[in-house]
C-alpha cells in the first residue's frame, strides 16, 4: 500500500508541475526572443542626425515575471552644445503586456525632470510621484510597451489595429493598418519587412496634462501626428525604423546594431 501511495505522489508531482509552469512558459514564448536584447539606433530630429539611442529589454529586477524596457537617448557631438539631451525612460509591464510603471530621468536644456508613474489597474488610477493621480483607461499602453507588444503579434498586410495610448495623462485613440513596403536600406536590407502606420484621435473628455514634459514625449501623439513603425517580418520582428511627430517636427529612429547582453 505504501508503494502505491508513493507512486501516486510521484505521478502527481510529475504531471502537475508542467501545468503550473505553463503560465510562466507562455510569457517566455511571448517575449523570449527579445530578452537581454540591446538595440542601438541613430536618431534624427527635423532631419538632423543629432542623437543616439539605446533600447534594452530584460526581466524586471524586482520580479522575474515582469519585463522592463530601458530607453536611453543622448545628443552627440556638436548638437550637445546647441540642445543637450540625456534622457532615460524605463517602462515595466507584466507578462500580458499590461503597464505597471514608468520612470523618467530627463536632463534637457530646457527641462530637468524625475518622474515615476505607477498604475493600479484594479482602481484604474495612475499615481505620479505619489502626489498626483489621474484616471486611466483599460488596456492603455505607452510607446515602449506598444512597440514590444506589436513585436509579439502575428499580422498580415491589410490588417487593422486599434490601441489606446497613454502619453502621461493624455489619452489617444490609435487606428493603424499593416502594409507591405520596400526593404530598409543599410545593414538590414536583407530582411523582409512590414510597415505599421497609425493616426491619432482624441477622446471627448480629452484634457492636456498639467505638467511640462520632454521633447520626445511631446512629439509622440497629437491630432496632426502620425506614428510609423517598420518591423522585420520574421521571428525577431526587429524595429528597423520608427517615426513619430507632426507639424512641430518629427523624430526618426533607425536601427544600427543588435546585441545580446
Amino acid at each position: 500500500m505504501e508503494k502505491i501511495l508513493v507512486l501516486l505522489l510521484y505521478l502527481y508531482i510529475l504531471f502537475s508541475n508542467p501545468v503550473l509552469c505553463q503560465t510562466d512558459n507562455s510569457a517566455s514564448l511571448k517575449y523570449g526572443p527579445f530578452l537581454n536584447e540591446k538595440l542601438d539606433f541613430s536618431l534624427s530630429y527635423k532631419g538632423l542626425g543629432s542623437a543616439k539611442s539605446t533600447m534594452i529589454f530584460q526581466t524586471s529586477h524586482n520580479n522575474s515575471n515582469n519585463y522592463t524596457v530601458l530607453w536611453n537617448v543622448a545628443t552627440r557631438g556638436f548638437y550637445s552644445f546647441l540642445f543637450k539631451i540625456d534622457n532615460q525612460y524605463k517602462t515595466t509591464m507584466d507578462a500580458s503586456g499590461r503597464l505597471l510603471s514608468v520612470e523618467k530621468k530627463i536632463h534637457q536644456k530646457n527641462i530637468e525632470q524625475n518622474m515615476n508613474i505607477h498604475y493600479d489597474h484594479g482602481k484604474l488610477i495612475a499615481a505620479v510621484n505619489d502626489t498626483l493621480f489621474y484616471n486611466i483607461r483599460p488596456h492603455s499602453q505607452n510607446l515602449l510597451s506598444l512597440l514590444y507588444n506589436l513585436r509579439t503579434m502575428k499580422v498580415e498586410p491589410g490588417d487593422s489595429l486599434e490601441f489606446i495610448l497613454d502619453v502621461e495623462n493624455e489619452f489617444w485613440k490609435m487606428n493603424g493598418v499593416v502594409r507591405q513596403t520596400e526593404n530598409v536600406k543599410g545593414d538590414f536590407s536583407y530582411l523582409p519587412v512590414l510597415m505599421y502606420t497609425f493616426e491619432f484621435s482624441s477622446f471627448p473628455d480629452y484634457k492636456r496634462r498639467p505638467w511640462k514634459t520632454d521633447l520626445f514625449t511631446n512629439r509622440i501623439a497629437g491630432p496632426d501626428s502620425k506614428l510609423l513603425i517598420i518591423l522585420s517580418n520574421d521571428d525577431q520582428k526587429l524595429p528597423l525604423y520608427l517615426e513619430f511627430g507632426g507639424q512641430g517636427g518629427s523624430v526618426q529612429m533607425r536601427l544600427e546594431r543588435v546585441r545580446k547582453q
